[in-house]
């Protein structure tokens, strides 16, 4: 099992043998074609240089300061969510905003309960910096008092690499941080289910109101964030956009080119 870096604008396959925690190589940036529809930017490449995520570095320096405008800097570049949904993350993070009041608290979510699934752990375990890199800006903009990492309990290398690169900032954030293992079942990481079970211990998901906007984590206004989104906000604060890719997984009897 591979993890892919896919691009919209190539056309190469990628994959090979299965393993947990591929190195992050040539190997794990083949790119896969994918339908216009599927891509941020309405299927067109940003104006800029191409970056994949993975191709960054392991960490950059300090933080850049975020200025009030960060979120329209969001909504223009037409970042969508990376945890399944593809919610555009703009809406999200000014519904939180506009309540926050300095309550707001950030999820960070690598719970990654889908079966076969590894993109999540793949982007914690390679590159934990750029996670914290956009929690942590999203604590910035959003004047959170909590950031929870919501990381599957089954994810050792995930959890560890989080935790040393959180060992190495230096931004007052990382005050704010505490862990939270979610069950591994498939639910664990929907954003209904990870509040229920950070508040009440159940990761089953909820369907009545409040939304997570207005009440989630201990009734304040809450954003659950996948870390590959997270990831690609890091970039887009440190280079000006995101990357037009998105994580996959291969699986199966995949050919190597």
């Amino acid at each position: 099992m591979v993890g892919v870096d896919a691009r919209d604008h190539r056309g190469v396959r990628g994959g090979g043998r299965s393993r947990d925690h591929p190195p992050p190589d040539h190997r794990l940036h083949r790119s896969a074609r994918l339908r216009p529809r599927n891509l941020p930017h309405g299927g067109r490449p940003p104006r800029g240089p191409m970056t994949r995520l993975l191709d960054a570095p392991e960490r950059f320096g300090p933080l850049p300061q975020i200025g009030g405008g960060f979120i329209d800097t969001i909504e223009r570049s037409r970042l969508v969510g990376r945890g399944g949904a593809g919610f555009p993350v703009a809406t999200k993070w000014r519904a939180v905003a506009e309540r926050s009041g300095g309550r707001a608290v950030i999820v960070v979510n690598g719970a990654e309960g889908e079966p076969r699934s590894q993109k999540d752990r793949l982007v914690m375990t390679w590159r934990p910096h750029l996670v914290l890199d956009g929690a942590f800006i999203a604590a910035r903009v959003l004047h959170a008092r909590r950031v929870i990492l919501y990381i599957g309990e089954r994810h050792e290398k995930a959890r560890s690499a989080m935790l040393r690169a959180l060992g190495e900032r230096t931004e007052p954030e990382g005050a704010l941080v505490t862990v939270a293992a979610a069950p591994a079942r498939y639910v664990a990481g929907a954003e209904s289910a990870a509040i229920h079970f950070l508040n009440d211990g159940v990761a089953t998901p909820t369907s009545a109101p409040p939304l997570p906007f207005e009440q989630g984590v201990d009734r304040a206004p809450t954003l659950v964030q996948n870390v590959e989104t997270l990831a690609q906000i890091g970039l887009l604060a440190r280079l000006g956009q995101a990357p037009a890719t998105t994580l996959i997984t291969l699986a199966g009897a995949v050919i190597r080119t």
